[in-house]
């Protein structure tokens, strides 16, 4: 009898999983209770992403209202850090709930 250990599976790596996003619109979380709506263009291993269309969505209390509202703010093209970005999907669900 063999005391051999299965092989593990290769380590995948979740960035190359991406690829498939660019030229389309994804939407980003990001830290601090923000996300953005943009069209992914091109990233880096760090997840650096350069956005076009991009659109920041931020959610405070109004008091006045007495609910939480929801704000965009048009960025166009930008440079989106890495280090910023918490997850990031291309799921239209997740799109237009946000």
């Amino acid at each position: 009898m063999s005391d051999a250990q299965p092989t593990p599976p290769a380590p995948r790596n979740p960035i190359s999983k991406i690829d498939r996003a660019l030229g389309k619109r994804i939407l980003i979380k990001l830290k601090g209770r923000r996300a953005i709506k943009a069209v992914l263009k091109s990233f880096d291993d760090h997840l650096n992403l350069f956005l076009e269309e991009s659109v920041e969505i931020t959610h405070h209390y109004d008091k006045e209202k007495g609910a939480v509202v929801k704000e965009e703010n048009e960025l166009d093209s930008i440079i989106l850090r890495g280090d910023n970005v918490v997850f990031l999907t291309m799921d239209e669900v997740h799109l237009e709930n946000t």
